[in-house]
């Protein structure tokens, strides 16, 4: 695809509209690249500047604040955002099963934290879970790359390096710092073993609700209406339901674990 139009030279010169669809591209390019179906990128008015974005799930929609497509100071923001967001679809597609990661114990990793997704409170757990670390991650990545490759072709991008100090260095230099400080350093470990431990309890209670960016979505991807133009994916159902067939095996488990542990406290006696 044609990326000359992120660069800053370019990008100063076109219109909401023409953003807008440089943006849509974008998610299609990374679409491809990740094997998975591109979703549609819309705008939508946000309560201020610190609002980039979001992927809903339940709409196949990734929104962009509008505000930052409109002004010029913002559109590494825009494309960060699509970026992050779009990971969020992926990984979306890979717990279902729609897609196959090659690494599966990372998709279990999401798998879980899905349903035992964690809101901003503490900051550092929601920026250090599996499927926020893992799409910051492969955000930051493509981000610095992508203008990395557009510097070379077109000159200096003004403010990016003040943009990668803020929202890639600074920002993951004080959730780590604050992870630290509460859960020392093995900081990783702990937040997926207590996401871990989350997931198992809400299995226990039955409270088995799949969640990105804190939007529930359906596993069963077959049962989703076609989304502006989207149909549903054939074996959809079947992945489906053998994903929630393997939380109610491991909800067994989980329930069998706890009767042994009561079973040896009261000396091998079922109560």
């Amino acid at each position: 695809m044609n990326l000359d139009r992120f660069h800053l030279s370019h990008w100063k010169d076109l219109s909401f509209e023409e953003r807008l669809k440089a943006l849509q591209d974008l998610e299609h390019h990374y679409a491809k690249v990740q094997g998975r179906k591109p979703r549609d990128v819309e705008p939508e008015k946000m309560p201020g500047p610190d609002y980039m974005g979001y992927y809903d799930p339940s709409q196949d929609i990734i929104k962009i604040n509008e505000d930052h497509i409109k002004q010029d100071d913002f559109h590494y923001c825009c494309v960060e955002t699509v970026i992050h967001e779009g990971r969020h679809a992926y990984q979306e597609d890979a717990i279902v099963g729609i897609v196959s990661h090659p690494d599966t114990g990372e998709v279990q990793k999401w798998k879980e934290n899905a349903i035992a997704y964690q809101q901003d409170d503490p900051y550092f757990m929601y920026r250090l879970q599996p499927l926020e670390r893992d799409a910051n991650d492969y955000a930051n990545g493509q981000t610095y790359n992508l203008f990395e490759e557009l510097e070379q072709k077109h000159g200096k991008n003004k403010g990016f390096k003040k943009y990668v100090k803020k929202y890639h260095i600074k920002d993951k230099e004080k959730a780590v710092q604050r992870a630290q400080e509460s859960l020392g350093e093995q900081y990783i470990q702990r937040i997926d073993k207590y996401i871990h431990k989350e997931y198992v309890k809400r299995l226990e209670n039955e409270q088995v609700h799949y969640k990105i960016n804190g939007i529930e979505f359906n596993p069963d991807r077959s049962v989703k209406e076609s989304v502006k133009g989207r149909t549903s994916i054939p074996g959809a159902h079947r992945n489906a339901q053998v994903l929630l067939n393997e939380a109610k095996e491991e909800r067994q488990q989980a329930q069998s674990l706890v009767l042994m542990k009561n079973m040896e406290r009261d000396g091998g006696k079922e109560r």
